[in-house]
């Protein structure tokens, strides 16, 4: 079986590892330069396998040279010090990301990367042109919460399944996000044929604002669940190489007039990565918000590249 390497054992990292096991997607190696912490979480997660069924192994360790071998490398770190401002959390945070990306390329070079690290898109970005990579093998889990959440508000409202819920996601994450109302469908019928104007509004002001968070105090706690199901599920495509239509941060060059940016879209990934940027039929309304959205990442990514202030 592959392995599939998550760099941070945070909630969010442990998450994504217990749905990576429990979803029999691959070998787990959880790593974390903080000595024992990966460790500890994965031999609790491997004492779970007993009663949940799972028969992945789950390692965990604070050595790079382990994830050695690993067909996905997913990174899930960042700096836990909220006493930071939001340009020395990107600071640090790109520092981070820069140490973490030099044993990548040394221990697991032909790996695909799936990036969590914030800000999602503008990294994504980074990792693509800094370390000359191949965008096809590097994308971002930006908007995977949001749409999620759409879902699942679509769902309460209408009683209905959420597995028969369909949703599109394109632009930047978190509050530059798009969802077309053309492609909200409930079992291929318009959702506004079940729900009216006002409450389809509704519902997309409390996605796109975060209304619904219980607190700061658990800014990334709530939605590590989430990730780890949206983490599983693309990782899942990648390790079977069965192709499927995710909305993904990914390098566009050219789609929907585009270019030079990393932004969410949908695409078909598969075992190689991207296999191709989807081009759906947006209203003009539609195409002038992507368009400023890319402008917005644009700029914070070209500071960042060039070692700018944020």
């Amino acid at each position: 079986m592959n392995q599939v390497t998550v760099i941070g054992a945070g909630h969010i990292g442990t998450m994504i590892a217990y749905f990576l096991a429990e979803n029999q997607v691959a070998h787990v190696q959880l790593l974390d330069v903080n000595e024992g912490l990966a460790k500890g979480k994965a031999l609790d997660l491997m004492e779970a396998a007993p009663i949940r069924g799972y028969t992945v192994r789950m390692n965990g360790s604070h050595f790079y040279q382990d994830m050695t071998g690993s067909q996905i490398v997913v990174l899930a770190a960042e700096s836990s010090r909220s006493s930071l401002s939001d340009s020395e959390q990107m600071t640090q945070n790109t520092a981070i990301l820069s140490n973490i990306m030099t044993q990548v390329l040394q221990f697991a070079p032909d790996a695909i990367i799936l990036n969590l690290m914030q800000p999602v898109d503008e990294f994504t970005k980074l990792i693509i042109e800094r370390w000359g990579l191949d965008p096809a093998r590097v994308v971002g889990i930006a908007a995977g919460v949001q749409l999620s959440q759409l879902i699942k508000h679509i769902a309460l409202e209408t009683g209905l399944s959420s597995r028969d819920i369909s949703a599109l996601a394109l632009g930047a994450a978190p509050h530059q996000l798009l969802f077309p109302l053309n492609y909200m469908r409930i079992r291929g019928i318009p959702v506004d044929t079940f729900l009216d104007g006002k409450t389809i509004g509704q519902i997309l002001e409390t996605v796109c604002s975060g209304h619904e968070r219980v607190s700061p105090l658990f800014a990334h706690d709530h939605v590590a669940s989430t990730l780890g199901a949206v983490v599983a599920q693309v990782a899942s495509l990648i390790v079977h190489n069965t192709p499927g239509i995710v909305c993904l941060s990914s390098f566009l060059n050219g789609p929907y007039g585009i270019s030079d940016v990393c932004l969410t879209t949908p695409l078909l990934l598969g075992g190689g990565g991207v296999e191709k940027i989807i081009e759906v039929h947006l209203t003009d309304e539609e195409l002038t918000f992507l368009e400023k959205a890319s402008e917005t990442v644009k700029t914070t990514a070209n500071r960042i590249i060039n070692g700018g202030e944020v």
